[in-house]
């Protein structure tokens, strides 16, 4: 079991996984993922084009950069969190074990 540290500072605390990533390479992960598991795409890494969010235009406006500071949060753990492609990768397991019952 993690022991946390007593007394934290109050505030607002972010967590998520390490790491830093986009739509793009989160698309171009499932792909070769999906590749490497012989699962059947009609898609390609080569497909997959990286576009700015101006090329991408939304109702909601979006922020050039919503990447989460969470050093305040590792300040006060003893332990890293896992990197966000190890639980990415885990989950796809998951739903190409789900696709193959199917």
């Amino acid at each position: 079991m993690y022991e946390l540290k007593r007394g934290w500072p109050r505030g607002i605390y972010h967590l998520a996984p390490q790491g830093v990533s986009s739509w793009h390479e989160i698309a171009k992960t499932l792909i070769v993922y999906a590749e490497q598991q012989r699962v059947r795409l009609n898609t390609q890494v080569a497909d997959i084009q990286a576009i700015t969010t101006a090329e991408y235009p939304t109702a909601a406006k979006r922020p050039l950069n919503s990447q989460l500071d969470t050093s305040k949060l590792g300040a006060q753990l003893s332990f890293d969190l896992p990197h966000w492609k190890d639980g990415f990768l885990a989950v796809a397991g998951d739903i190409v074990k789900e696709l193959e019952t199917v």
